[in-house]
């Protein structure tokens, strides 16, 4: 099975703000089975798929969190090493699929940018 590519939206130091996050992409248009979830810590990730429906990036468990696994996902080699080390300490990754609507015009900035970090 082929995987979608993601993009990252944003990085968040807790579930609170992942889920505003996640909320604010819902609003935009984003359905909730295009929006993933990576996070070290397995309650926090717990909570943030309960409260918003959204789902644990497929194929990428917590603890094998490793910068091969987020490449494979569609990000570049530079990408994967900093979101993933920014997971590794403890950190909530949002990323959505990649998706026409967003690609066409690459001047538009992404959903919630300059908001995140």
């Amino acid at each position: 099975m082929e995987r979608t590519a993601k993009r990252v939206v944003g990085i968040y130091k807790s579930e609170q703000e992942a889920i505003v996050a996640i909320e604010d992409l819902k609003k935009q248009g984003y359905a909730t089975r295009d929006i993933s979830i990576i996070g070290r810590d397995s309650r926090e990730v717990d909570i943030v798929m309960e409260e918003t429906d959204t789902e644990v990036v497929d194929g990428i468990t917590t603890g094998a969190l490793t910068g091969g696994a987020l490449v494979e996902i569609g990000l570049s080699k530079e990408e994967a090493e900093y979101y993933g080390n920014s997971v590794k300490e403890g950190n909530i990754l949002v990323l959505v699929d990649e998706k026409e609507q967003f690609g066409k015009n690459r001047e538009q900035e992404p959903p919630l940018s300059g908001r995140i970090l």
